[in-house]
C-alpha cells in the first residue's frame, strides 16, 4: 500500500516543520549588529540597540523578545567551523571535519570539532576571531589570515546523529565542541 499526500495551498504559505529539539541553555538566537551573540537581550533591547537573527544580518528583528522563544531563538539553525580555505574545500569534498586534539593546547574542551553559532557568513571577522580565540589571543594571533573560510553545518542534522555529543562551552553559549 502506498500513501500519497498532496498539499494544496498558496505559494509561500506553507512552512517546513522544524524538528522539536531541546533548547540550548543560554542561547537566545539574537545577535548584535556585528554578529556577536547578545548575552543580556532585555538590556540590549531596552537600550534601543538593533537585534538580528543568525539567519539575517541585514534585517533587524521586529520583536526580539518574542523571537528568542521560537525554535531558532532556543537553538541555532547552523554551527560554523572556521578553518583555512584548502581545509574547508577538503571537508566539503570528503564530507568530513576532522577533530582537533588537545596535544597542542588548542582544544580547550578536549578532543573534538570546534564550532560556533556566530553567523560567520555576515559577522564582523574581529568578533569571530575574539569569540574563537579570546579577545587577547585574537589580537596576537599571527595566523589569523590563514583562517579565511568556514564550513556551515545544520544543527538539527548534527544532533540527530546518535554518535555525536555536543558540549557547549560552559561560560558562553556561542561555542561548541562536537565529540564524535
Amino acid at each position: 500500500m502506498v500513501l500519497l499526500v498532496v498539499a494544496v495551498g498558496t505559494a509561500g504559505a506553507m512552512r517546513p516543520s522544524i524538528p522539536k529539539l531541546p533548547p540550548v541553555e543560554g542561547y537566545n538566537g539574537c545577535f548584535d549588529k556585528k554578529g556577536a551573540l547578545i548575552r543580556d537581550l532585555e538590556a540590549h533591547v531596552d537600550a534601543g540597540k538593533p537585534v538580528f537573527s543568525q539567519l539575517d544580518g541585514k534585517r533587524k528583528l521586529a520583536y526580539p523578545l518574542s523571537y528568542n522563544k521560537t525554535e531558532y531563538g532556543r537553538r541555532p539553525k547552523y554551527l560554523y567551523h572556521c578553518t583555512k580555505k584548502n581545509a574547508a574545500e577538503n571537508m566539503v569534498r570528503e564530507r568530513v571535519i576532522y577533530e582537533s586534539d588537545d596535544s597542542n593546547g588548542d582544544a580547550r574542551l578536549g578532543d573534538g570539532v570546534y564550532m560556533t553559532t556566530l553567523p560567520v557568513d555576515w559577522a564582523d571577522p574581529k568578533v569571530v576571531a575574539a569569540n574563537n580565540y579570546g579577545y587577547k589571543n585574537s589580537r596576537n594571533f599571527e595566523n589569523w589570515n590563514k583562517v579565511n573560510a568556514y564550513v556551515r553545518v545544520t544543527f538539527d542534522k548534527l544532533v540527530d546523529q546518535d554518535w555525536v555529543e555536543i558540549i557547549p562551552k560552559i561560560d558562553w553559549q556561542s561555542n561548541f565542541c562536537v565529540r564524535c
